[in-house]
């Protein structure tokens, strides 16, 4: 499918499997929907929380709600993501492109905006205390690509999603530890679910008499299935801010663009969901 475009196919397959889940469980708000460009030339700049993925299955699923195929975006997805065949089929399949400046560019030709996560895996990997910071770890690759295509930046705060998922730490070691360093993903998160996980596992496989390697390598691996999943329950709020004109970023150094973005999302995400309606 061309970037940004819903596959028939997909959408549909999401909505009837996944959609009663979604709405059930991570209801979504979306305002501020004035703030979006009438033009396909923008970039929707947004928080990362809890690895994202009941946020964006929240925010897919409002967004198709809305709009149908009336208003394609392409969204930014980690490259190692399509390294992995049921998921680049999603991926693909929901208009998707890969996190890079080919990909950016793959979607700026077709005239679909971009969504962008500057935070990516060290935002989304942030222990629950840190829940209400804004950190896209000094990452300005964004405002690059706007500047290169002429973009309008809008500003997406999304506040909520980091419940979903409670992490307590994360980091590079992690990724290794559990195996995903192979696919790219340069951070992991040890959450809650898997340190629950992992510690019964070892404990009912020894009460079975399995072996300390046999129990160890079924709780390793039951890590697999505990660290990328969403176990809560929350009310999810997407809210699009003020853009920044594209025409407005000439007179603007790419210090001052990062600092009103961040910091116009920062007040969003502090005062919380309540709030971001």
């Amino acid at each position: 499918m061309p970037p940004g475009r819903f596959d028939p196919a997909v959408i549909a397959r999401f909505v009837r499997y996944w959609g009663p889940l979604v709405r059930r469980f991570w209801p979504a708000t979306l305002d501020g929907l004035h703030q979006l460009p009438h033009d396909g030339r923008y970039l929707i700049v947004a928080n990362h929380s809890g690895l994202g993925i009941a946020e964006l299955w929240s925010l897919l699923l409002a967004w198709w709600e809305s709009f149908g195929h009336g208003r394609p975006v392409a969204g930014m997805a980690h490259p190692g993501a399509f390294h992995v065949p049921p998921v680049r089929y999603f991926l693909e399949g929901l208009g998707a492109v890969q996190a890079t400046r080919e990909g950016a560019a793959r979607a700026v030709d077709s005239g679909v905006p971009l969504l962008l996560f500057p935070g990516g895996d060290h935002e989304a990997t942030r222990p629950f205390w840190r829940a209400t910071r804004v950190d896209f770890a000094g990452r300005r690759g964004w405002i690059e690509l706007a500047r290169a295509h002429r973009l309008t930046i809008v500003p997406l705060a999304i506040t909520g999603s980091h419940g979903t998922l409670p992490i307590l730490a994360g980091g590079r070691s992690l990724s290794w530890l559990i195996g995903l360093r192979a696919l790219g993903v340069h951070r992991a998160p040890l959450t809650v679910l898997s340190v629950a996980g992992f510690a019964s596992v070892l404990g009912l496989a020894r009460v079975a008499g399995v072996p300390w390697w046999g129990a160890g390598a079924a709780a390793w691996a039951s890590l697999w299935a505990t660290t990328a999943l969403p176990w809560l329950p929350a009310s999810i709020g997407f809210r699009f801010l003020p853009a920044i004109q594209a025409g407005e970023m000439v007179g603007m150094t790419d210090e001052q663009v990062y600092a009103q973005v961040v910091g116009a999302l920062q007040r969003v995400v502090e005062a919380g969901p309540a709030r971001s309606a």
